[in-house]
């Protein structure tokens, strides 16, 4: 899955689009959504999807700090149910990643230097992977608990 994807439409827009509560949190636009950066989810709440504002990269709740948050950004679907990271939320905490379009670079050559060639991917408009153009990415979510009790909600695709 994608290590930077692209968000152009606002909190009202996806939460049409997905028939969803907006949270009222809103984030800026942004076409370069990096690891560790805070981003939608959906998510039903006693029968309500509700549109929330998470950290992209997952820290589990055994960790001592949130320092490897960008080393877990995206799960598998082949071994999700084996990882002792993710095979407890499979059941609990399951969410939607909202995305307009997300990258895949190409390794290339350009004057005998490797270099990565970004392409986008947006989903088609009346496919089965096109919500008002946005994708629906499968994702996972955890809440995180400092020695203090204070709470990070964290999330991976």
């Amino acid at each position: 899955m994608c290590g930077r994807y692209v968000r152009k439409t606002g909190a009202q827009e996806i939460a049409h689009a997905f028939s969803a509560v907006d949270s009222e949190r809103h984030l800026a636009l942004n076409f370069n959504i990096s690891p560790t950066s805070d981003v939608f989810v959906l998510r039903a709440i006693d029968g309500v999807v509700r549109l929330d504002v998470m950290s992209w990269g997952l820290v589990t709740v055994w960790a001592k700090d949130v320092s490897r948050a960008a080393s877990l950004i995206n799960a598998r679907s082949e071994s999700v149910a084996e990882k002792p990271s993710f095979r407890n939320l499979i059941s609990r905490h399951r969410c939607v990643m909202p995305m307009n379009a997300y990258y895949e670079w190409k390794p290339m050559k350009a004057a005998g230097k490797p270099m990565k060639q970004p392409f986008a991917f947006f989903p088609g408009v009346g496919s089965g992977y096109d919500h008002e153009s946005h994708f629906a990415v499968a994702s996972l979510w955890s809440t995180w608990r400092d020695s203090e009790g204070n709470e990070l909600n964290t999330c991976v695709a």
